[in-house]
């Protein structure tokens, strides 16, 4: 099926969803330059007029919403930490490069007039000046949105404003083209965001996607971000049964007879380079524990099937189960892991493998489920892991978010110009239990990373150590003061 749209066509949106494909198949949508806008604005703006601390003082633009945390925009901002705030310079009009800050998510703030506004940050306001600009955006809402769809082709779409991600893609058998869309300002347009989040999400498809020849710029976030989601493994019910934990929203659902399932070692806060988790030390390792109980690392699957909630006995299995139960698991002894993630929509899956458990002594620091023994560990579905995904001759500038995850495994990144933004990474994020467990046979090769100005976090490729079959080439760097060097690895 082809859907084209006239030139000149606009979409205007407040806040809530966009445009949402479900469930569709071979589906190609000529944009023909179509724009994603809003009205009004899906943030607040304005000027520093004074500097208290943590507390600032603001003019902002009528033409924009006001930050009133008794409004349904700044009630409700979505996120985990609230409505984000970033500081802009007024001659430039580009993001301020010292990271994310927050409003803090109460009524305290005052109204000193009609535009006038007392805002408290989380935070003291650190290199903020007098007469720098501010906007201050809530998460709402995705802009264009993938559900459980495959080979649709997105072309010549334009987003200048999102409540929340612009392009976003989950579930499904994937392999969709994103192929000059563009992500910026609205020409002529005073506003300073065109997105309020990450610029492009891919999540828990089968092959990943194709973005080729597009921009991405001015984002409240991430520029990119393709990954699956970690299965999180609850407890053993019966012999040769497992209870997974699903949080990607229904990956599992696909699980099917015949499918793989790999197991890995859990990762606690010694395994990690820093506190927030995000650069472990070492890959993650094919478990020794829940794999082995069924005869090895990787088994294939006899069938999966969603627990029901509504029978008793898998009411109280549910209940062990919980969210709040296995979060709490996991950041306790002995696995001690550092969660960012405290609460999601998740389902469990009943999963019967093919190989029968071999039986267990009893550890310390396992726990018992229904009278079995387990370990809590982490499962990978790679037939829904968002692999060979491809991000290719794409520009990507002006977000101090970091300019790409690239969690995927065979994922190749080529070509691409990246400017004024933050780091690069190959990685998995334990933390959000976003990642392809055996991340490996990456390709960075012949991209260019432009500075802005001397960094207060400097723009950089990182790949996690150990990672395998990873491939870094020709990384063109050109630096604030002129020079340019070329790097043959990361």
């Amino acid at each position: 099926m082809v859907i084209e749209v006239d030139a000149g066509t606009e979409f205007v949106f407040y806040l809530g969803f966009g445009v949402q494909l479900t469930n569709c198949r071979n589906l190609t949508f000529f944009g023909n330059g179509l724009r994603l806008d809003a009205s009004p604005a899906n943030y607040a703006q304005g000027t520093v007029v004074e500097i208290d601390g943590a507390a600032v003082l603001i003019n902002f633009d009528s033409e924009f919403l006001m930050p009133d945390t008794r409004s349904d925009a700044f009630a409700r901002p979505g996120g985990l930490v609230g409505a984000k705030v970033c500081f802009w310079n007024a001659s430039t009009r580009l993001m301020n490069n010292f990271g994310n800050q927050f409003m803090r998510n109460s009524t305290a703030e005052t109204q000193l007039g009609p535009t006038h506004w007392r805002v408290q940050l989380r935070s003291p306001a650190h290199a903020v000046a007098i007469g720098d600009l501010v906007t201050i955006f809530p998460r709402r809402g995705i802009t264009w949105n993938l559900m459980n769809s495959s080979h649709i082709l997105t072309q010549d779409v334009v987003i200048n404003a999102g409540g929340n991600m612009g392009f976003h893609e989950s579930l499904g058998d994937g392999a969709n083209v994103y192929r000059r869309v563009r992500i910026g300002r609205r020409e002529g347009g005073t506003g300073l965001l065109a997105l309020n989040a990450d610029g492009f999400h891919s999540s828990d498809v089968g092959k990943g996607p194709l973005l080729e020849d597009s921009e991405i710029a001015f984002t409240g976030d991430d520029f990119l971000n393709i990954h699956n989601r970690m299965l999180v493994i609850c407890t053993i019910p019966a012999p040769g049964e497992l209870i997974l934990m699903d949080v990607s929203g229904g990956a599992l659902s696909d699980l099917e007879a015949g499918d793989k399932l790999r197991f890995y070692q859990l990762l606690n806060r010694t395994d990690m380079r820093n506190h927030a988790g995000r650069m472990p030390d070492k890959p993650y390792v094919l478990c020794p524990g829940a794999g082995a109980a069924f005869g090895g690392a990787e088994c294939e699957v006899a069938s999966a099937a969603a627990v029901n909630r509504t029978d008793e006995k898998e009411r109280a299995l549910a209940n062990f189960c919980s969210v709040k139960a296995v979060i709490n698991a996991m950041q306790t002894p002995p696995h001690n892991a550092h969660l960012v993630i405290k609460s999601f929509s998740s389902a469990l899956y009943r999963v019967k493998l093919q190989l029968q458990p071999q039986p267990q002594p009893q550890e310390q620091g396992k726990g018992q489920g229904q009278g079995y023994e387990y370990d809590l560990n982490l499962a990978n579905f790679e037939r829904r892991s968002s692999a060979g995904a491809v991000v290719r001759n794409n520009h990507f500038h002006d977000g101090f978010s970091r300019m790409g995850l690239l969690k995927a495994i065979g994922l190749a990144y080529h070509g691409n110009l990246v400017e004024r933004a933050h780091g690069l990474h190959v990685y998995n994020e334990q933390e959000w239990l976003e990642g392809d467990l055996g991340l490996r046979d990456v390709i960075l090769t012949n991209n260019t990373i432009v500075y802005g100005s001397e960094p207060a976090q400097p723009m950089h490729v990182h790949v996690a150590q150990g990672l395998p079959n990873i491939t870094c080439a020709n990384t063109t760097f050109r630096l604030a003061n002129g020079t340019t060097t070329s790097a043959a690895g990361c």
